[in-house]
């Protein structure tokens, strides 16, 4: 696995998810390219394309849209993610 492909899911879960497919579309094409990648230096190019009007970026990633009790949520689980992420550097 190329150091670049974890990244590539990451970004590419992401724009699925903001762009409304379903979580099966993104793992399909996340297997393919996983089984034709040959080595490092890998390149593709998602199909994803944004909207041609400006309005998804009112909704992307923009917290003053979220309540109080989903900021908390989303920091304790920041949090968590934190924690195990130095658990397993230390390994």
């Amino acid at each position: 696995m190329s150091e670049g492909f974890i990244p590539y899911l990451e970004r590419t879960r992401s724009y699925y998810s903001a762009l409304g497919y379903p979580a099966y579309e993104w793992a399909h094409r996340a297997l393919a390219l996983f089984e034709c990648a040959t080595g490092p230096g890998i390149i593709a190019t998602s199909p994803l394309r944004w909207q041609e009007d400006d309005e998804w970026k009112q909704d992307f990633m923009n917290i003053e849209k979220l309540s109080d009790a989903e900021l908390r949520s989303r920091r304790a689980d920041f949090e968590r993610q934190k924690l195990i992420a130095s658990t397993v550097k230390q390994v």
